[in-house]
């Protein structure tokens, strides 16, 4: 497994953040690097239900699926991605000051076995790292304006 840790100190309530980043999907395209549509489906953000991701990078498109596999409001949230790539992505939040400070773990296994490792290591993880990044400076900018 492959993991990439980023975090980001955001000017605003931790509520702000989570209706951005778990329970407002449809707001992901205009923050998330590469998301070009998020659909939940019903049910969402019930534990276990689904937004439906159509994500673009390096000019691959595919289709992914996010489980919200845990939510703890003001603390924790854990989506499970199925798809291209499989994995984890955690957030959590510390209140910092004036606002919070946000971390964020994507832990993913690339497919294809050896070779797919091997790709990850020279290119996909350099790749998320620098959209995780920019996401997150996205977000900033998207809720502190």
């Amino acid at each position: 497994m492959a993991v990439v840790e980023r975090n980001v100190w955001i000017n605003a309530s931790y509520a702000a953040i989570e209706q951005a980043t778990t329970l407002a999907p449809h707001d992901w395209p205009q923050w998330f690097v590469g998301v070009e549509t998020a659909q939940p489906e019903a049910g969402y953000p019930q534990e276990g239900s689904v937004v439906n991701i159509h994500y673009k990078a390096s000019g691959l498109a595919f289709e992914l699926k996010q489980r919200l596999v845990k939510f703890v409001p003001n603390q924790t949230t854990i989506f499970q991605m199925e798809g291209m790539i499989n994995g984890t992505q955690t957030w959590t939040g510390q209140p910092e000051g004036t606002g919070v400070r946000i971390r964020v773990v994507f832990d993913y296994d690339m497919p294809g076995g050896g070779l797919g490792k091997m790709l990850d290591k020279l290119v996909i993880e350099r790749i998320n790292t620098q959209n995780l990044e920019q996401s997150l400076n996205n977000l900033k900018a998207f809720l502190e304006r």
